[in-house]
């Protein structure tokens, strides 16, 4: 069978798929109105497509997506070999079947996934709104449950087709969900998940424990190397500062170099000049302007 296109959006959810014989046609449009009319929507092929492998593809996608199957008993609908393969299909992915009887049908030639049901009757000489009063009251029942056992069938054969690619598995909330669901089945032969769900809920949670692994690995990576940016940070800062010190101290040494040299040359420049006024006119005033420039008391 041809594998069907995958998209990470689930597929629709029906309340009810109903599988039928086209020769109850009338029968099944009188069932989904009343349906309808009480809320609830059903999937029914109208067409009457020829049974090709893309139509049963189609077909299966929705059974897998309806959160009961409902077969409507006739001599027609269990001789044909559509429906056949519908009843099998529901019945291997563990759906919730309801059999509703329509016309009179023998017993021993019903299928065994429904022969051992509670059927409800709904012939031309039974209480038709009783009837799908029992119908809408066997659709409620469980209501949760078989809810998360369709999200998570969907999901499961949604991954399968994608060979299992993890970015198809539960995460988070849904992962958590699933797995309290997944404990509920219990003993309950009509809550029971299939082998593929389980699969699927197992893969999903190592999935996430090698994420948080990976996650976990991931964060203190980061803090390692964080960490050594600091250090180096500190030292790069403890470096620059010392730098900037040593500069510091050459600025001021050759500052306090170039004041020498001014007062070296203020005092040479001094002393020619008091040569000069010596020379020029000898008195104690040059002697002393040389004291003043030189700090010497003794001339002063």
């Amino acid at each position: 069978m041809k594998a069907p296109a995958v998209s990470k959006e689930a597929p629709q959810r029906h309340d009810v798929f109903i599988s039928y014989s086209r020769k109850d046609q009338q029968f099944v449009r009188r069932l989904e109105e009343e349906l309808k009319a009480r809320g609830r929507e059903a999937w029914v092929d109208w067409e009457g497509i020829r049974p090709t492998e893309e139509f049963l593809v189609a077909i299966f996608g929705a059974i897998e997506s309806a959160d009961t199957f409902v077969f409507v008993l006739t001599p027609d609908s269990i001789a044909s070999p559509v429906c056949g393969r519908e009843i099998a299909h529901a019945a291997a992915h563990n759906k919730r079947m309801v059999p509703i009887v329509a016309r009179d049908v023998v017993a021993s030639a019903v299928p065994e996934s429904l022969a051992k049901l509670n059927w409800i009757f709904c012939r031309q000489s039974d209480d038709f709104g009783a009837a799908i009063d029992l119908l809408v009251s066997a659709l409620d029942t469980d209501l949760e449950w078989t809810h998360a056992h369709t999200r998570v069938l969907t999901r499961a054969i949604e991954w399968e087709a994608t060979s299992k690619n993890n970015s198809f598995v539960l995460r988070g909330d849904d992962l958590r969900a699933a797995e309290l669901w997944l404990t509920q089945a219990g003993a309950d032969k009509e809550r029971q998940p299939t082998p593929l769900q389980t699969t699927y809920i197992i893969a999903s949670r190592k999935a996430a424990a090698r994420l948080q692994r990976l996650t976990w690995g991931s964060v203190s990576l980061g803090l390692i190397i964080a960490t050594a940016f600091a250090v180096a940070a500190y030292f790069q800062r403890q470096s620059a500062e010392r730098q900037r010190s040593i500069a510091t101290a050459r600025q001021l040494s050759t500052e306090a170099g170039l004041t020498r040299d001014r007062r070296a040359d203020a005092l040479q420049t001094s002393v020619l000049l008091a040569a000069q006024s010596l020379r020029r006119f000898p008195s104690i005033e040059p002697i002393k302007s040389c004291a003043v420039v030189f700090g010497c008391s003794l001339c002063r």
